[in-house]
């Protein structure tokens, strides 16, 4: 529901969870409070990841931009995803594309344009 006063919503900070009872409750509290809200009854979106909802996958073309240089920020932006996913997918794949490279004797370069080359190899290789 979403609690309409004058032309403003109020926004509580994380969803009150409440029974049919409780809401009803609420919403005689909060009238009592505010007498002229407006209660709106709207649906719940679904979050993603772990919270709810489905994880987004990462696609190739992503995994590859994480063993680049950009910094988390500037590759949660471009990948539409949270800071938070890249660094944790980042944890994961940079430690494991640098063992690769020091299994095979490769020294992974500083620049992206010369890196681009190792980090196809790789992917081919896991992908046999």
């Amino acid at each position: 529901m979403r609690i309409i006063y004058g032309k403003w919503g109020i926004d509580f900070e994380s969803p009150p969870y409440m029974s049919d009872r409780q809401r009803v409750a609420f919403i005689s509290f909060m009238q009592r409070l505010l007498p002229n809200i407006k209660v709106v009854n709207i649906q719940e979106k679904k979050k993603l990841g772990p919270g709810g909802g489905e994880s987004k996958h990462w696609t190739q073309n992503e995994l590859e931009l994480l063993l680049k240089t950009d910094d988390n920020d500037t590759l949660a932006k471009k990948l539409g995803r949270t800071e938070m996913s890249v660094k944790m997918e980042r944890a994961e794949r940079l430690p494991e594309f640098f063992a690769w490279a020091q299994r095979k004797g490769y020294v992974v370069p500083a620049v992206d344009v010369d890196r681009e080359p190792l980090i196809k190899k790789f992917f081919e290789e896991r992908e046999k």
